[in-house]
């Protein structure tokens, strides 16, 4: 059975590219689309490319061989459902963190006013803390010893560099010296 081959679409002649329609549909430039989808052209572009958004490549009109695209309406409505279902995730996980700690800090609250048999998990927890923060400090101190370290390095490295770069100076001054005096001893003199 042969595979059927479809006749080319024909263009429908419209030079407003905002309201060119494809299968009946609308669709929108790039920056236009961009526009309403809330990103730059540059990400929208991007999208196109990695075929998380459809759309349709056109031939540039001037004939410059260069192409635009055109975004049907109905991916834009998908990544703006898309960007608003993810913001609302955002929104709840938000929520259930600042719910979280609202319950924890009244439930510490609690416990400090109201000492009892949970008194040893709050030490413990206070010791973990304790000593978090003290490993906290050594890596803090020990970095500040590195980086003295690195610098006192630094200052070295450098005050060698300046004597080697003085040590080639002299050398040059010599070696300009030991040519001078040389030339002057191949020039026959006038006496």
């Amino acid at each position: 059975m042969a595979a059927e081959s479809r006749p080319p679409r024909e263009r429908n002649g419209q030079n407003d590219k905002e309201k060119e329609t494809f299968e009946g549909e609308r669709l929108f430039d790039l920056q236009e689309a961009a526009r309403i989808i809330g990103k730059s052209d540059a990400a929208l572009r991007m999208q196109i490319r990695r075929g998380s958004i459809r759309a349709v490549k056109r031939p540039m009109e001037d004939g410059s061989g260069r192409y635009k695209y055109l975004v049907p309406e109905s991916e834009i409505r998908r990544e703006r459902e898309r960007l608003a279902s993810r913001e609302a995730a955002r929104r709840r996980y938000l929520q259930e963190a600042t719910t979280v700690a609202s319950e924890f800090a009244s439930r510490e609250t609690y416990q400090l006013a109201r000492p009892s048999a949970r008194y040893s998990d709050l030490s413990r927890e206070r010791a973990f803390f304790s000593e978090l923060f003290d490993e906290i400090a050594d890596l803090t101190d020990r970095m500040d010893r590195l980086e003295h370290a690195f610098e006192r390095q630094s200052e070295d490295t450098r005050a060698l560099i300046r004597a080697l770069e003085q040590q080639m100076e002299l050398l040059r001054t010599l070696v300009t010296a030991l040519l001078d005096e040389q030339s002057k001893k191949d020039k026959p003199s006038d006496d």
